[in-house]
């Protein structure tokens, strides 16, 4: 299960009441409140500062509530410690620690603690017998005195991945500010999961909630992560450079330097990267920095608001995807050279035929197609003839001049102050109340999601609309009283539109979702246990329009006057802005293949942010026999 609820807290098990309300605060009550640390005296000839910090670096967190000195380490690994007993027993790690250093055979594994040797050095400096050690090894692989900046870089959700529609965080370090240092000779300090190439689908989600993987951080080459983001994964790379002096930055070369060896349990919602970046930060500038988050869990983006918020960021630069720097091109060719570039694509009209500006986007959306076709097994026919065409478009730009380096499309192309960004996008979770109105009667709904992020939401600048709901709970008041209307574990809907807008592409969108509801909110007792698979086709329409059509099935619990057990379903839709409104209309069909039944639902969605954290909703819904109407305003909380 998740961390946060497995803490050891046997009083929520055994006292909650079978009320739903009283549950529900209950249970907000126990996530919002303050976890608070038994305290206990510090060993002798440690200051308490010092103490409490060796407890922080190694990641000790006490087990029981009494005052004796009972610990155990996040680290999970018992090889990462000195003492036998060393995940358990800080005293025992740091006497250990010290002899090791006193002693002129034991410099190798000291310098294996280059952030300790710090502490050490600052706190007990009277207890020490000899100078700091040199280090080579370390000053070797992470050159502490050549970085002058640590950047925060975001990266946006992938959408083959929805363990990623959240976005991931990383640490990059740059040496200098040039342009063969920023993407050639920087490093970056990455965390996340050891999935042995389960990275995927639902079998990712069900072990990261469940505690089934490990996590390390990795020093990597940043040049390599973003190419991997922005190339083949085609997600859009935010960099944001730091506040951080020259201590706080030298303790997180030092601090990652030593991490390389640790591991940690890794939970989807309670400690992932969001978690564990963020930690550093705080470690690095001793509680200044605060995350943000109510509750246990956390996501990437919430660390950038709260840096921005804070004023940690010193500026903001978008490392544009191959996919979107393709869109962005294409869009702004008359139309009769779009038509060109889609029939050079088909491979009807002569490559040798283009103006070299023209062979410069083809060999662009070639590299889109080609990253959206290489993992593709069932592809490989398309993807050979693709990289065929490829060869042809690379010969012909090789038989000409280069072009001008004025003429090249922008790698990082400026944002405007409206535009949204990860520091300023929508906090993530929502609480919503909203009224139901029909022809026999009406209900109050209130709703609380933990992470809001679904199609009216104002994307970032330069991804198209997604949903991604994780964890959201609904509790509906009536003439009959309370009940529960609605349990969503999973809801995700990822839409993926080609490059080219006027064309569907061979991009794939698809639906996943897992919940306790009923089809729609016109009828009052349908609500049953659901999952739901679907997959399809989206596209671009201009500017602001994206439509897409999905296709798939649907296995529910129980049979309602609305569904089957197995139900076909086919969904389509537009989302679109407009003016200040963000507005998302549906179709939906629904065939039991066994009785015969189906069952349509039209329905339209607005939303108006009426300011930054408040959003006005309205959703009209009808089957053609009855209609609803649901008025609501959602509150986002941090």
């Amino acid at each position: 299960m998740p961390q946060f609820l497995a803490r050891d807290d046997k009083g929520i098990s055994q006292h909650l009441g079978q009320n739903f309300w009283f549950q529900v605060l209950a249970f907000l009550c126990w996530i919002f409140a303050p976890i608070t640390a038994p305290s206990a005296a510090p060993p002798h000839g440690v200051s308490e500062a010092g103490w409490q910090r060796w407890l922080a670096i190694n990641y000790y967190q006490p087990e029981s509530t009494s005052k004796s000195r009972q610990y155990q380490s996040e680290i999970i690994n018992a090889d990462y410690f000195l003492a036998p007993q060393g995940q358990q027993n800080p005293e025992a790690e740091l006497q250990t620690f010290l002899q090791i250093l006193n002693d002129e055979n034991g410099t190798e594994t000291a310098c294996r603690y280059p952030a300790r040797l710090s502490w050490a050095y600052q706190y007990l400096a009277h207890q020490l017998q000899r100078p700091r050690p040199q280090c080579p090894e370390f000053e070797k692989s992470s050159n502490p005195s050549t970085i002058k900046e640590i950047s925060l870089l975001f990266a946006s959700g992938y959408f083959e991945s929805p363990a990623s529609a959240f976005g991931h965080i990383l640490l990059k370090f740059a040496p200098e500010a040039n342009l063969f240092t920023d993407y050639f000779m920087d490093s970056s300090l990455n965390y996340g999961a050891n999935t042995q190439g389960q990275d995927v689908g639902v079998r990712y989600i069900f072990n990261g909630l469940m505690g089934g993987y490990s996590a390390s951080y990795q020093r990597n080459n940043a040049f390599l992560n973003t190419q991997n983001y922005t190339a083949r994964q085609q997600r859009d790379v935010w960099e944001y450079p730091l506040k951080l002096n020259t201590t706080q930055r030298q303790f997180v070369i030092e601090h990652s330097y030593e991490l390389k060896r640790a591991r940690f349990t890794y939970y989807f919602l309670t400690d992932n990267c969001a978690h564990r970046i963020a930690r550093m930060l705080e470690l690095a500038t001793h509680g200044q920095f605060k995350a943000a988050g109510k509750g246990p869990w956390l996501q990437p983006g919430q660390v950038v608001q709260a840096l921005q918020q804070q004023g940690w960021l010193t500026s903001e630069t978008r490392h544009i995807s191959l996919k979107a720097q393709a869109r962005n091109a294409y869009q702004r060719l008359p139309r009769a050279e779009q038509r060109l570039m889609q029939k050079a694509m088909q491979g009807t009209h002569k490559i040798t035929d283009l103006t070299d500006q023209q062979l410069q986007l083809l060999n662009m959306l070639l590299d889109t197609e080609a990253a959206s076709y290489a993992n593709k097994a069932k592809q490989a026919n398309k993807y050979t003839k693709l990289q065929q065409l490829r060869q042809e478009v690379l010969l012909a730009r090789l038989a000409r001049p280069p072009l001008p380096v004025s003429e090249r499309l922008p790698l990082n192309p400026a944002v405007s102050a409206s535009a949204t960004t990860p520091a300023t996008a929508a906090a993530p979770a929502k609480l919503t109340v909203a009224q139901k109105f029909k022809e026999s009667a009406g209900s109050t709904f209130l709703t609380y999601r933990a992470a809001n992020h679904d199609l009216l939401d104002t994307p970032v600048v330069g991804q198209p609309p997604s949903k991604f709901i994780f964890g959201e709970v609904t509790g509906e008041i009536g003439n009959n009283g309370a009940k529960l209307h609605s349990a969503v574990l999973l809801d995700i809907i990822s839409l993926n539109p080609a490059p080219l807008p006027q064309v569907f592409g061979t991009e794939r969108s698809w639906g996943l979702k897992v919940a306790y509801s009923p089809q729609s909110k016109i009828c009052e007792k349908c609500s049953t246990a659901m999952v739901e698979g679907k997959l399809g086709q989206a596209a671009t329409l201009g500017k602001n329009t994206t439509v897409f059509a999905l296709l798939g099935g649907q296995l529910n619990s129980r049979e309602t006057s609305r569904n089957e057990h197995l139900m076909a379903v086919l969904e389509i839709g537009a989302v679109r802005p407009l003016g200040p409104l963000q507005s998302l209309a549906t179709y939906r069909a629904s065939v039991g293949p066994f009785a015969g039944s189906v069952q349509n639902l039209a329905a339209l969605e607005l939303a108006y942010p009426a300011n930054a954290t408040t959003t006005l909703q309205l959703r009209a819904e009808h089957d053609g026999k009855a209609g609803a109407v649901v008025l609501g305003v959602g509150l986002e909380l941090q």
